[in-house]
């Protein structure tokens, strides 16, 4: 693997003082522990983005401050935790902890679903230990991101041809920065979307709780999104459709109200920890805005005033949390291109609001999923792709992704859930049948089962609620049949031509140095790629070109060369613009307009492949050049 294991040691270490940090003053509250450990990811996430987001103002976004003011923070938060009582605390949690346990021991089959959840966590951790990142977007957007963040020692719009680079919100990137800069290497890159795989399953568990379910229950309600195919596939990759569906399953637990048996913190904390995860997903992508909506909504209907002032504090407490993780980014998009969604085009009916370069209507109409589903009506299009029609499972599905168990015991719970809600005139589940299906509703590509993982989640709240009021058998059997489901996702999720054993088996055999993305996906990254890898030393700056859909392993598996991006102007602008940015060789498009004009204003090919691609050295009036081949 491509990381010094001591740097692995450091990176888990720092990240269990952070998360224990959280948990130790939640649970100095005295809450129940799943709660605890889940309000303390909200914390450690919030923690690790704002600390970035801070530092990258006054451009210290390094290694070193970064990791002294996450530790300063974590011992101040400890210091709290001790002061307000923990160390009195932990014989209730030990007691509780051991209750669970008992009642776990007597259903072995949630004990299985845990054993199976686990087994994936740890082969998704091998792959990505092994394996450079190996997804489309993962290259296109996501990975540059990171990039450019540790390139820079800030995060912000950066200058590039590719529209999500420059003005895409950057949260889950940041994820990714935090895996890579203390290292300073790509090896951990694409396993920060991980966590939010235990962390799903977690928030699912404690929404079924808080709605009555035991504990066996809950994992098994737990189970329905956790082991959706998409949620299994994206945990080893950089996109961020898992971190969409873990944090919304995230603040629909935090604002569900709790057994009069659990406790659970007050409903400032709580308007406070959803209002930070709304933010969170608001920071993600710009189609989270509707989770972030669902979840401001659901606090008011759930969580609801006692008075004027509360709703006041309650308000300013929800819009802070949102503002400061998320909606700096669109703030930022209307001041850098006077639009907060650039580059895509706001309309009021035929009125533009907004301008842009994309209209998001003839985008969604190009998806290549509306070949399969253009003949359905809009409603009907969710409904069909709920049902898995198409496989094998991919990174990037579009018509398949919820999973078997969601099918077979998802949907029946739901129905039945909602029925006894209206027979018995229950508010709370028609509340949360109409924000997800507001969610869904505002979803642009609502048919894309990995854009809306938020509805397995009100799938997974069905299975816990009816768990209470099966009999003993209709348990046995819910678990015997989620166990063989939740295995069928997990073969069916293996994704067999990325990870065919074989495949894996050659490349764990190569010299750390060549395992990369050119040697892992050589189909997609021709031979002008492995050049610039064998070739072009550390610190080398080379400007992208424009049409280049795929730069990230221009920057090589230790971030060691510079990427820079310029717009196309007339030749001899252009290749001063260039020269002043400091770059000494481009990296275009074989015969296209960009390399025209370099080579127009004096810049030497040194490199063509047979891909499509090749590199000039950018002349200066002192340099000799030296010809490096076709």
């Amino acid at each position: 693997m491509n990381i010094n294991p001591g740097y692995l040691i450091f990176l888990w270490t720092l990240n269990a003082i952070l998360y224990l940090s959280w948990a130790l003053l939640f649970l100095s509250r005295a809450w129940a522990m799943a709660d605890a450990l889940l309000a303390a990811t909200v914390g450690l996430w919030s923690q690790i983005l704002m600390t970035q987001l801070l530092l990258s103002q006054i451009n210290m976004l390094y290694p070193l401050p970064l990791g002294l003011v996450n530790i300063a923070l974590s011992g101040i938060l400890i210091t709290i935790a001790w002061v307000g009582g923990f160390p009195h605390r932990v014989r209730a949690c030990i007691t509780n902890l051991h209750s669970t346990l008992r009642e776990l021991r007597a259903a072995p089959v949630s004990l299985i679903v845990v054993l199976l959840f686990s087994l994936w966590i740890v082969w998704v951790a091998i792959l990505g230990l092994i394996l450079p990142p190996y997804a489309f977007d993962d290259h296109h957007y996501h990975g540059p991101i990171v990039a450019l963040t540790i390139q820079n020692g800030r995060v912000g719009l950066f200058e590039s041809s590719i529209y999500w680079i420059r003005s895409y919100p950057k949260n889950s990137e940041l994820l990714g920065v935090w895996n890579s800069i203390f290292c300073h290497c790509d090896t951990l890159v694409d396993l920060a979307m991980l966590p939010f795989f235990p962390n799903a399953a977690l928030a699912s568990y404690v929404a079924a709780r808080r709605l009555g379910a035991s504990a066996p229950g809950a994992i098994l309600a737990a189970a329905v999104l956790g082991s959706a195919p998409a949620m299994l596939i994206q945990s080893k990759t950089l996109y961020n459709d898992i971190m969409v569906a873990s944090l919304w399953a995230t603040g629909v637990a935090l604002a569900l109200p709790s057994q009069p048996t659990r406790s659970v913190p007050g409903r400032v904390v709580s308007v406070t920890l959803v209002g930070l995860t709304a933010g969170i997903l608001a920071g993600v992508k710009y189609t989270a805005l509707a989770h972030a909506v669902g979840l401001f909504i659901l606090t008011l209907l759930l969580l609801p005033p006692r008075s004027i002032r509360e709703s006041i504090v309650s308000a300013f407490l929800f819009a802070s949390g949102t503002f400061l993780l998320g909606g700096h980014w669109y703030l930022a998009n209307w001041l850098t291109f006077g639009n907060p969604l650039w580059p895509f085009q706001i309309r009021a009916g035929t009125s533009l609001l907004f301008p842009g370069d994309i209209d998001i209507t003839i985008f969604r109409e190009g998806d290549i999923s509306l070949a399969v589903v253009s003949s359905l009506p809009d409603w009907l299009r969710p409904a069909f792709t709920w049902l898995d029609p198409q496989l094998p499972f991919t990174v990037d599905s579009r018509l398949a992704g919820f999973g078997a168990l969601w099918i077979v015991i998802g949907i029946p719970a739901l129905l039945i859930w909602m029925g006894r809600a209206i027979a018995l005139r229950r508010p709370q589940p028609l509340i949360l049948a109409g924000v997800h299906l507001l969610v869904l509703v505002l979803q642009p590509f609502n048919w894309i089962p990995r854009y809306v993982l938020c509805t397995l989640t009100l799938g997974g709240c069905s299975v816990g609620a009816i768990e209470a009021y099966l009999t003993q058998g209709a348990r046995r059997w819910l678990g015997a049949i989620t166990v063989v489901l939740v295995a069928l996702s997990m073969f069916l999720s293996l994704d067999h031509y990325f990870f065919d054993v074989q495949r894996l088996r050659r490349f764990a055999q190569l010299p750390d140095a060549q395992r990369n993305a050119m040697n892992f996906d050589p189909g997609t990254f021709g031979e002008t790629y492995r050049w610039v890898d064998s070739n072009l030393p550390p610190r080398t700056v080379v400007l992208c070109g424009n049409d280049v859909v795929l730069p990230y392993p221009l920057w090589g598996t230790r971030f060691e060369r510079r990427i820079i991006w310029a717009p196309l102007t007339d030749p001899q602008t252009h290749m001063n613009e260039v020269r002043a940015a400091g770059a000494e060789y481009a990296f275009v498009k074989t015969g296209g307009r960009q390399a025209a004009a370099l080579l127009q204003a004096g810049a030497i090919p040194v490199f063509s492949g047979n891909d499509g691609w090749q590199v000039l050295q950018i002349a200066s009036k002192t340099s000799h050049h030296r010809n490096y081949g076709r």
